[in-house]
């Protein structure tokens, strides 16, 4: 944009005051005088700034304001703010960033400090003090070049004087933004939480002696363990900007709101904020991020109140403005964080729905006639979050005990049994605020405020006693006093609430500690780590699982302590809204049985929703989630009670199909008494909570499982990095590792490169260095089967790999045959879960929502010293059973060989009539294989089952005189063939590969064909979109095609074999 384009874009879409050409030329030749004095003496970037902002206010005298440019934000240790703040009548109204004169601001532009501010300040500039750009809103608006440079002396450029002065007066009259969505507010908080944190953490490194350091040490010893500087200065950012986001929605956004007037407001019903918030609103403490305190007080004074309440909860049916909006915000500020704490907040149907549920248990149940208004149940929720649920017993306790005495209940027979547990300070603190204000709606006029128990702890921590701590941590010494009170001494009677789901928990079921005598370092288990070991036992055994890792779900060893909880107490209610796969998944069926064991009475109400399984109403309507996760839910409610128990608990289930919104009206509008429940049975050794056919599970059960048929197996290769870690030809995965290993690249740049980040277990220092070492590193690449006849390349090892599975899948490195199947699926599909190949193999091999198993044929053992990648002599050994085998030669009176019950196996799961008989239980767990009844059965179908895997491998002898059937216009030239959008055409039987390609005489039935979860032919054109179709692809996709149409045609012989 020239500046004529510049002045005229001014002119017409930007508001202006107009001054006399005079006094701006006066106003540049004044600033262009200043900058040349300074320049001649070799001056450096801070010495110009003077002349800046004396030039800055002057502009704002000239325009009526009265403007102060400061600079002694530079001085402060947190040093994360642009180096001049624009004040007018004290408050911030824009800020600009300076560098040296001549810097490249097209570079610096792009840099991650530039990326901040654009991003997150609503009003920038950015200058080398001879050219202006100017940022709205993260938007460039204008670039001006005031002053050039000829040799050792400045000159003005005359011509864009006005428009170098219009871009400053728009600077300086940007009117505020007005904020007017949850949304728009969630963003801009985001982006000024995230500077607050930036600040906080610089200056806990870089101050050792800083009271914020002393804080984080306090918070270390009595709340928070394992609390490192960056998750304390993020603490510490949130509670700033949601506290003032909180009272400002309880001032109904007053004219005078301030920092001070919030931080005063803070209610005395939580000592522990009363003194954290004094402790912030102390000027030495806040001095790095008092200029974005200003800026939020401004963002909040700006925001429309009134609109932003009436779009809050829409879809959620959550009218607690604050509470919903956390979601919001937490979303925008971080969503890793909110992912790693499976922070998903509930919504009120679900939240009514179980509290009313409570309310009626506890009078049908326990004699209790007021419910949860009876004065003798002590309620917890050990995952508070932002009091949803405390919020919504209040309510129902108030429309029992309403009238005269409230305030009187509350005092003495409400707060004093009323607790919640929390972690993360935002929500803590918000929950705080709304039970403090609710209870104030609600009529609560205490003679003296009484604190709430809600308290800041991790509830998967035992309530240990603290040692005293003088001073600063008094008041978190305090808190932390409390929380071990009702931990260890409190009976509580109700459990409820909605825990986090997160597989990778972050709450270690194991730690890492250093014996203070040796020093050596052990492995030791916390205290909820040494609950979930009673969930690994089943009928008084051993799950006999490698890594049980599910049960290292949060929200699993939420139902733990839960369940320690009441069992402590001797009866009572414990009622969580959870993920649901521990209803019928069979790493949990010893959790299963240990509740069973605990309780009386479960009741199950799956609510479905699952995106992964695709789930669907009954009659194929939609089935939609009740929260914006992808994971189903249930809600689940264990009663014991006071009666002594003397057998397994009764387990109900019942079905919650239908969309987001019909979920809602159900649950708004029933309970535990009206819900149709189905009694179930639930017996060894999986102990399912969901309704089942048993109808052959006799039979069925009596069949050998495969993980007994084969001696070792494992998960397929999860390798963390696909688009890293595997590609379709061999010399593009040589190339890329050749550069990782290369020592003249840093690790940065590799990482940025090739997308990279480390994990828990993958560091990518440590595996460059691996494979630099490693001279024949190009051996371990190696074919990857990632889906049904899709073989890819790969480097096989755990330097590339997040789990390359070495023990088991090195073993395919020689001649060998591996069965690939399910441990469980979660497909509503009929099963089809089977595959076999000659290769290692990726997680999602047979299905892309659950993880595959590999079990291969033959266990090969080197028999002289070597990597197992060498040249070295193998020994072969039959990774069969021998017990299966005596088994197998018992029943057709013959020996036989590993091949031959390798190709058995395979033709009976391709067997129809085995897949429908037996549906409902290959769902549920490991496949199962019936003994032969005959030689003549087990030989004609093992001979089946040979073609079949022939087939499945493309094995060559399979396809002599391949002829291709692939056509359309232009086909020789190779950019006709770049494959796009493949779809069939069942009227002219052809599958296109984009508009003009295609291959011809493709049954429908072979088409649609699908193995595992993919539909065959549709899942291998479509990974490879955008690509050319070379000729050697075409002829694996007619293999494929005749490979399917064999595959039908034998399918339907096994079933003329298979009784």
């Amino acid at each position: 944009m020239n500046a004529f384009q510049n002045y005229r874009y001014l002119l017409e879409n930007e508001k202006r005051f107009f001054m006399k050409i005079s006094t701006l030329k006066v106003l540049a030749q004044t600033y262009l005088s200043n900058l040349n004095s300074d320049f001649r003496q070799d001056a450096r970037e801070h010495t110009y700034r003077n002349a800046l902002q004396e030039f800055v206010e002057s502009l704002g005298t000239a325009l009526g304001k009265k403007l102060a440019a400061k600079n002694e934000l530079a001085r402060l240790k947190g040093n994360i703010a642009p180096d001049l703040t624009i004040e007018e009548n004290d408050i911030p109204i824009g800020w600009i960033e300076t560098k040296d004169i001549g810097s490249a601001l097209d570079k610096i532009v792009k840099t991650d400090q530039l990326i901040i501010y654009k991003k997150q300040l609503s009003n920038v500039i950015l200058t080398d003090y001879l050219e202006f750009w100017w940022f709205r809103a993260g938007e460039e608006k204008l670039r001006v070049r005031l002053i050039e440079q000829r040799q050792d002396e400045l000159y003005l450029i005359e011509e864009n004087i006005e428009p170098a002065i219009a871009l400053f007066e728009n600077f300086i009259n940007a009117e505020e933004l007005t904020i007017d969505s949850p949304r728009m507010l969630a963003e801009r908080m985001a982006s000024l939480a995230k500077l607050i944190k930036q600040a906080t953490f610089k200056t806990v490194q870089d101050d050792p002696d800083s009271p914020l350091n002393a804080m984080l040490a306090d918070m270390r010893e009595t709340l928070v363990p394992n609390l490192d500087a960056e998750e304390f200065a993020d603490m510490y950012a949130q509670t700033i900007v949601y506290g003032l986001f909180a009272a400002w929605l309880n001032s109904n956004n007053q004219p005078n709101f301030s920092s001070e007037l919030a931080f005063k407001s803070i209610p005395a019903t939580s000592p522990f904020l009363k003194k954290f918030f004094t402790f912030l609103s102390t000027v030495e403490r806040l001095e790095t991020i008092q200029w974005l305190v200003d800026d939020l007080v401004r963002l909040y004074k700006a925001a429309n109140l009134h609109s932003i309440l009436q779009d809050f909860g829409k879809g959620t049916l959550q009218r607690d403005p604050v509470v919903h909006f956390y979601e919001t915000f937490l979303a925008a500020y971080d969503r890793e964080t909110k992912k790693d704490r499976g922070v998903f907040y509930t919504p009120e149907p679900i939240v009514s729905f179980m509290v009313r549920s409570i309310d009626k248990l506890l009078q049908s149940h326990f004699n209790k006639p007021d419910g949860l208004a009876d004065k003798d149940a002590i309620i917890l929720d050990p995952a508070t979050g932002t009091g949803t649920f405390l919020y919504a017993v209040v309510s129902q306790i108030h429309e029992t005990k309403q009238g005269t005495f409230w305030s009187e209940y509350v005092e003495e027979n409400l707060l004093p049994r009323l607790f919640g547990f929390e972690l993360m300070m935002a929500p803590y603190t918000i929950a705080h605020l709304k039970l403090a204000l609710h209870l104030k709606e609600l009529g609560y006029r205490p003679k003296e405020e009484q604190p709430i128990g809600i308290y800041l702890t991790n509830a998967l921590d035992p309530g240990t006693r603290t040692k005293d701590t003088l001073g600063l941590g008094k008041f978190i010494v305090d808190e932390a006093e409390k929380a071990a009170e009702v931990k260890k001494e409190k009976k509580v009677m109700v459990v409820l609430g909605n825990p986090p789901y997160k597989g990778s928990s972050l709450n270690p079921s194991e730690i890492t500690v250093v014996d203070s005598k040796t020093q050596k370092k052990r492995k030791e288990k916390t205290y909820i780590g040494k609950l979930i070991e009673d969930y690994k036992k089943v009928d008084g055994k051993s799950l006999g699982e490698r890594n049980p890792k599910w049960l290292q779900d949060d929200y699993v060893k939420f139902i733990r302590i839960g369940q320690k909880r009441i069992a402590d107490t001797g009866y009572g209610i414990l009622a969580f809204i959870t993920n649901n796969s521990f209803i019928d998944n069979p790493t949990f069926r010893g959790m299963r049985q240990s509740l069973m064991n605990t309780f009386d009475e479960i009741y199950i109400l799956d609510l479905h929703g699952s995106a992964k399984k695709k789930e669907k109403a009954k009659g194929g309507s939609k089935d939609e989630n009740v929260f914006p996760i992808q994971q189903g839910v249930s809600i689940n409610i264990f009663i014991k009670r006071k009666q002594p128990h003397t057998a397994p608990a009764t387990v109900f289930h019942a079905d919650l199909y239908g969309t987001r919104k019909a979920k809602y009206k159900t649950l708004s509008e029933a309970d535990i008494q009206t819900i149709k429940w189905t009694q179930l049975s639930p017996t060894s050794p999986n102990y399912f909570f969901i309704p089942r056919s048993e109808k052959n599970i006799k039979q069925y059960e009596q069949f050998w499982s495969i993980k007994d048929i084969f001696l070792i197996n494992s998960m397929s290769i999860v390798t963390g990095r696909k688009q890293f870690a595997i590609d379709f030809e061999r010399k593009t995965i040589e190339k890329r590792i050749e550069k990782f290993r290369n020592p003249s690249f840093t690790d940065r740049q590799i990482a940025n490169e090739f997308d990279l980040k480390d994990t828990v277990d993958w560091k990518l220092s440590r595996s460059r260095s691996n494979i630099l070492q490693d001279k024949k590193w190009k051996t371990r690449i190696q074919p990857i089967l990632c889906s049904p006849f899709d073989t890819r390349y790969t480097y096989f090892g755990k330097e590339i790999l997040e789990r390359s599975r070495e023990e088991v899948m090195r073993n395919m490195l020689q001649e060998n045959l591996a069965l690939l199947t399910l441990r469980r699926s979660r497909s509503q599909e009929k099963w089809k879960f089977i595959f076999v190949t000659k290769f290692i193999s990726e997680i999602s091999a047979v299905s892309p929502l659950d993880n595959c198993y590999h079990f291969p044929l033959y266990i090969y053992h080197k028999t002289q010293n070597g990597s197992e990648i060498d040249d070295v002599i193998y020994e072969k050994q039959s990774n069969l059973n021998p017990k299966f085998v005596q088994a197998l030669e018992a029943a057709i009176k013959g020996k036989v060989s590993p091949e031959k019950i390798f190709y058995y196996i395979y033709a009976v799961f391709y067997s129809e009539r085995y897949r429908t008989k037996y549906e409902e239980f290959l769902k549920s767990d490991f496949p199962r294989v019936p003994l032969p009844k005959s030689k003549a059965q087990f030989e004609v179908l093992a001979t089946l089952g040979e073609e079949l895997v022939a087939y499945h491998l493309l094995n060559p002898q399979k396809f002599p005189k391949l002829k291709l059937t692939l056509a359309g216009e232009g086909i020789e030239d190779e950019s006709n063939r770049i494959i796009e959008k493949p779809f069939y055409d069942e009227r002219n039987k052809r599958v296109y590969i984009n508009t003009s390609i295609y291959f011809e005489n493709v049954e429908k039935n072979v088409w649609q064909f699908q193995i595992g979860g993919y539909q065959v032919l549709h899942r291998w054109l479509s990974e490879r979109e955008g690509r050319t179709l070379s000729l050697s692809d075409a002829e694996t996709v007619q293999k494929i095609m005749i490979a399917l149409r064999e595959t039908i045609s034998l399918m339907k012989e096994i079933d003329k074999h298979f009784h």
